[in-house]
């Protein structure tokens, strides 16, 4: 059994990145906010029994699954959801100790992540976009204005990134997923794995961190 400090340590050390998360997120940079986010999963079970026996806390607050399952959609992380879930099949304590539907928001975010694959794919071609959900096509256009990835102009939307931007793609054949230019994905490539001359699945735009 672990003991007070040790628990101390990684309570401490989870506020410490969870604020660093949540200062990342008020910046926008998604992608910074969601990777310590993500750091942060390894100390939330210490952080919890540290709560429990030595403050006695009644609600213990876990804000970065949170803002991950919110925010991963926007930018196409969906292996941070994927992490999210194998966390919570490992870490069983946090689900007893918390209000929140983990499970549920995992689901959500999973049918985002999809309405955002979608909703982009649509924006590519200039096809009409009423088709994907209102709520959620909203949620994701008001999130990429805010991203500048976006414009909105009076014959609809556009995106912004210039053709030698990176994108992430998906294999046909393979389901490898792989960072590419923009323009090198509108034609028969080459996949990096499989070795197949063949069209890609264009995901979406790659975030370097920071931006």
């Amino acid at each position: 059994m672990a003991t007070k400090a040790e628990l101390e340590w990684q309570c401490n050390t989870f506020n410490t990145i969870s604020s660093q998360a949540e200062l990342a997120y008020t910046e926008g940079k998604l992608t910074v906010s969601i990777d310590f986010a993500l750091q942060s999963l390894q100390f939330i079970d210490g952080m919890i029994q540290f709560e429990k026996r030595f403050k006695k806390s009644e609600v213990i607050q876990q804000p970065t699954l949170k803002l991950i399952l919110v925010n991963a959609p926007i930018i196409f992380r969906f292996q941070a959801i994927n992490d999210v879930e194998e966390f919570l099949n490992r870490t069983k304590r946090v689900e007893k100790n918390s209000s929140i539907d983990w499970r549920k928001m995992i689901e959500e975010a999973r049918r985002l992540l999809d309405s955002a694959l979608h909703l982009w794919q649509l924006i590519e071609t200039e096809s009409d976009i009423n088709c994907v959900d209102r709520i959620g096509r909203v949620y994701l256009l008001n999130a990429w204005e805010r991203m500048g990835v976006v414009t909105h102009q009076l014959q609809g939307y556009s995106i912004t990134s210039a053709m030698n931007a990176r994108y992430r793609a998906k294999c046909f054949g393979c389901g490898q997923v792989f960072d590419s230019n923009k323009d090198s994905l509108l034609s028969e490539m080459s996949c990096p794995v499989c070795k197949t001359m063949q069209y890609f699945v264009i995901l979406g735009p790659v975030h370097r961190k920071g931006a």
